[in-house]
C-alpha cells in the first residue's frame, strides 16, 4: 500500500499551523511595544523643560541684575535653537512666568511638563499623571 503523505515537504495544515503561531507571536510583540512611543514623547518633553531651565537659569546668571527670565525672549538669548528645535520636533510651548511644554504626537491628552521661569523648578512629564 501506498502512503497518502509525501516525505518532501510540509502538508497544508503543518504550514498554516506554522503561519497562526507566527501570528500569534507577532500580535504579541506589537502590544507590547505600543507605549513606547509615547514614553519617548515624554522623555523629549521632559528634556526640552530641563534645556528651557538651563536656559532661565544662565540668563539669571548673566544678568547684572540677577532677574529671572520672563518668556523666550529671554530664554532665547543663551539658548537660540530652543524655539526652532521645539518647532521642528512637534513640541507647543506656552511661554509665561510657568512655562508649559506639551508634545503633539502623544495620544493620552495632559501630558505635560512645566517649569517655573524664576525658580527653575521642572514639574516633569509623565504618562502616569
Amino acid at each position: 500500500m501506498r502512503s497518502l503523505r509525501s516525505s518532501k515537504g510540509f502538508t497544508l495544515i503543518e504550514l498554516l499551523i506554522v503561519v497562526v503561531i507566527i501570528g500569534i507571536l507577532a500580535t504579541v510583540l506589537i502590544s507590547r511595544f505600543t507605549g513606547v512611543k509615547d514614553s519617548a514623547y515624554v522623555a523629549h518633553i521632559n528634556t526640552c523643560a530641563e534645556r528651557i531651565k538651563t536656559a532661565s537659569q544662565a540668563f539669571a546668571a548673566a544678568n547684572p541684575a540677577g532677574t529671572a527670565a520672563t518668556g523666550y525672549a529671554d530664554c532665547a538669548k543663551m539658548d537660540p535653537d530652543l524655539w526652532e528645535n521645539a518647532n521642528a520636533d512637534g513640541l507647543t510651548i506656552t511661554w509665561g512666568a510657568t512655562t508649559t511644554i506639551t508634545h503633539s504626537k502623544i495620544k493620552t491628552a495632559g501630558i505635560q511638563a512645566t517649569v517655573n521661569l524664576a525658580t527653575g523648578v521642572v514639574v516633569a512629564a509623565s504618562l502616569t499623571q
